[in-house]
């Protein structure tokens, strides 16, 4: 991208390559609760941190159409949704024990006719046992991936900005050349012996 504000091909394509990943990323499955007699599945948008990436998707896919047909990318809105995005997924991986443990809690309310209270205190004690088991999904590393490839985008659309322009060429110079000839090939003037002197030849 040049000093005029137009950004390079490669930025909205990357633009628009993180949006997929966050929306499809969010859809996907982030917890997996291996339980007896209970498992489930846990997707993104079943959570506020997918419902908040997807929400960043949107605005990133957004921003990349803007892009694909000549907008300016508003770079501190990229930034931030990749910035969000890329948090909230961490978080959720480094958390996803906990949601999956509260999602199991819920279902088990919901089976056993008992309090959510009720039913966290029972799914506490399969897991001290060793009977609970949560893994991470495909979609939670997906969300942080689209997170950070946002942010790179909006980081090259900067730097892309701060470039200064191309110069084009040189005017053609205006100045006009004589050709003057060397003092040898003027006409010389030839004196007659009476002192005059004779026109040149």
């Amino acid at each position: 991208m040049s000093g005029t504000g137009r950004d390079t091909t490669i930025t909205p394509v990357l633009v628009l390559v993180a949006a997929g990943m966050l929306l499809v990323g969010s859809c996907l499955g982030w917890v997996s609760v291996e339980a007896v007699p209970l498992s489930l599945s846990l997707t993104g948008i079943a959570t506020w941190y997918g419902i908040v990436t997807f929400v960043c998707g949107v605005a990133t896919l957004g921003i990349g159409i803007v892009a694909m047909v000549g907008g300016r990318i508003p770079i501190a809105l990229l930034a931030a949704a990749g910035i969000v995005a890329v948090v909230l997924g961490t978080v959720a991986v480094a958390d996803r024990a906990s949601i999956g443990e509260d999602a199991l809690a819920e279902r088990t309310a919901e089976v056993e006719g008992v309090s959510v209270e009720q039913a966290r205190a029972i799914v506490e004690q399969a897991r001290r046992f060793g009977v609970v088991e949560v893994s991470g999904g495909t979609g939670l590393y997906l969300v942080v991936a689209g997170g950070l490839c946002a942010a790179a985008a909006a980081w090259l659309a900067a730097a892309g900005r701060r470039r200064p322009p191309a110069r084009g060429p040189a005017p053609p110079s205006s100045t006009v050349v004589v050709d003057v000839p060397p003092p040898s090939a003027l006409p010389r003037r030839r004196e007659d012996p009476d002192g005059g002197r004779e026109p040149p030849s």
